[in-house]
């Protein structure tokens, strides 16, 4: 009975303790999510403010001001300028070998030849002598000359200004930087992209989220006007995803133009990826932060495309993603605009809930995922931030605590067993002394022990005669 006792009060304790340290170390651990999750979020906000403040600046300085007003008086100087048979064979080309094709490729869309290549003549112009030099979207600004040669306003404008801005994107890791006239013209492209000429209004690119941002960059009245747009394929940069920073020229109310900056990727996903170093961050081995937009579509990167493709892609594709969609990913080496993420945790940041659900991630795999809406001022931005990490990780301190109280709990039943079996024999010690058995013990008291059997004869014999 005493044995019972103790194991059904070991077993309680133990139950007790599990169910007392589970309690506590799972809302822990969805603690960490959430803290990793705000993180991030004071990051991306931080950089978009940064962004937007040094855009201001940029764009309030006189050096744009005079660039914008070179490169128009220029650009209008080209209506009538000449482009050989040679140049614009070389136009073709390069649309059908640089632009065309790659696009086809990435995206499986097709592109036709006539519906971007330049019929204006200042833009046929311009990119028959520096796009079509500078090699193709992502050939790098090292190509194309600062000054073509050819006498032009538009050349020695760029001459004077190709540095300036060409520094911006460098240094800052803008893809590009483009500026606008009051027409919706693209008088300057810091790459000289097959944008460079087009007008955003009623060119091949009207379709662009740029076309909003400018419209409301020259209608802005107010100083300091930043305007950010969502991400979109955009053509010219093959179909990738593209969000614009643009900011209006010049006095509010009276703008020159207009100064566009696509949004460095690069920098956002140096946030949202700890730089690549998840571990060193305190992110474990599967935790992860990425953004996701209105369409249920990734804005950043997925940390397993960047550590490891070839299981991105098998885990991808058995959790439901279209093949044709990871292999974009895996191409463009990266998941914004292209990975799905329709969990039930971006559906609940999207209605403008914060909070954190185990659920089932975009790669199959149950998860611990802290989300919270993000929407930023000025802008088109109205996104979802998650901190996510795989329940097993999560729930590794949960399993450790398991593990110890069942070898715990395994290791005193065992003590108590041995216990239960040595003390009986134990009770019959020197100390204690035995009590003998009941059949000795009645043979001892018909024998006194003072006594022999022929004392005792002795005694009860007659005593002798004597003659």
């Amino acid at each position: 009975m005493l044995l019972v006792s103790s194991l059904a009060s070991l077993g309680v304790i133990g139950a007790v303790e599990y169910v007392a340290a589970r309690n506590a170390l799972q809302p822990a651990a969805s603690e960490r999510m959430v803290q990793l999750r705000e993180a991030q979020k004071r990051a991306i906000e931080t950089l978009f403010s940064d962004l937007s403040d040094s855009l201001v600046v940029y764009s309030r300085g006189s050096t744009a001001l005079e660039a914008v007003q070179a490169f128009t008086a220029g650009f209008d100087q080209l209506a009538n300028a000449p482009v050989d048979p040679a140049q614009q064979r070389a136009l073709v080309d390069f649309y059908t070998e640089r632009l065309i094709k790659p696009f086809e490729r990435d995206t499986g869309k097709k592109l036709a030849l006539d519906a971007v290549l330049p019929a204006d003549n200042s833009q046929r112009y311009l990119q028959a002598h520096y796009t079509v030099a500078a090699g193709g979207p992502f050939e790098g600004t090292g190509s194309a000359p600062d000054d073509a040669g050819d006498g032009s306003a538009w050349s020695a404008a760029n001459a004077r200004f190709n540095d300036y801005f060409r520094e911006i994107a460098t240094r800052f890791e803008y893809r590009d930087a483009l500026l606008l006239d009051t027409r919706g013209n693209v008088v300057y492209s810091v790459r000289k992209s097959a944008s460079l000429g087009t007008n955003i209004l009623t060119g091949p690119y009207r379709q662009s989220n740029l076309r909003g941002a400018y419209e409301k960059a020259m209608a802005a009245n107010s100083v300091n006007f930043v305007w950010i747009t969502d991400f979109q394929p955009y053509q010219p940069q093959l179909g990738q995803p593209t969000a614009w920073l643009v900011a209006p020229i010049g006095a509010p109310g009276r703008a020159a133009g207009v100064l566009a900056l696509p949004l460095p990727i690069a920098k956002v996903n140096r946030i949202m990826t700890a730089d690549k170093q998840w571990r060193a961050a305190g992110m474990g081995r599967t935790a992860e932060t990425y953004l996701a937009g209105p369409d249920n579509l990734m804005r950043s990167d997925s940390r397993l495309i960047l550590e490891d493709p070839e299981r991105y892609a098998r885990d991808a594709v058995a959790a439901g993603t279209p093949r044709n969609t990871v292999d974009t990913a895996i191409r463009w080496g990266g998941t914004t605009l292209v990975q799905p993420v329709a969990t039930a945790a971006v559906r609940a940041a999207q209605r403008g809930e914060t909070g954190t659900v185990t659920d089932t991630g975009y790669l199959g795999r149950r998860e611990l995922a802290a989300y919270a809406p993000l929407s930023l001022p000025n802008s088109d931005l109205h996104w979802s931030i998650l901190a996510t990490r795989e329940t097993a990780e999560a729930n590794a301190r949960v399993v450790s605590l398991t593990q110890t109280l069942v070898l715990t709990t395994t290791a005193m039943v065992f003590v108590i067993c041995v216990a239960a079996l040595l003390v009986p024999r134990c009770s019959c010690g020197p100390s204690a002394g035995c009590r003998p058995a009941p059949g000795r013990s009645a043979r001892a008291t018909t024998t006194s022990p003072s006594r022999s059997p022929r004392a005792t004869r002795s005694v009860n014999s007659p005593p002798l005669s004597t003659t």
